[in-house]
């Protein structure tokens, strides 16, 4: 049995249309396999992630940020948490990943409500 032109035209599009959702759909596995291995690093960071934050929050960091400006803090100690806005920039940069996260799931819809803080 001949396929008419019309019948085949169907057999490429759907081919074409599966091609190209097969496409996605790998593009799109590999960055949700990697997003959530990064996922699950990052609630394993959870617990010096409040530290950080007591520790901006405390005054402690603004204690070390000065004592270190006065050459108190030895060259031999990594200080990388007291460039001037690392930390803040850090905490914030996890806070906008959060709600960059939630938007990017509800757009996709993949859930509706976000829960806001």
């Amino acid at each position: 049995m001949e396929l008419t032109l019309r019948q085949t035209d169907a057999v490429a599009n759907r081919e074409e249309r599966i091609a190209f959702m097969s496409n996605a759909y790998d593009k799109l596995r590999k960055l949700v396999t990697e997003l959530a291995e990064k996922a699950e690093e990052l609630d394993a960071l959870i617990p010096e992630v409040e530290k950080l934050q007591e520790y901006q929050e405390s005054g402690k960091w603004q204690q070390d940020f000065e004592a270190d400006e006065r050459g108190e803090v030895s060259l031999e100690v990594n200080r990388s948490v007291l460039s001037e806005d690392g930390l803040y920039d850090l905490l914030s940069d996890l806070d906008s990943l959060y709600s960059t996260f939630g938007d990017i799931l509800t757009k996709a819809g993949v859930y509706d409500n976000v829960e806001e803080e």
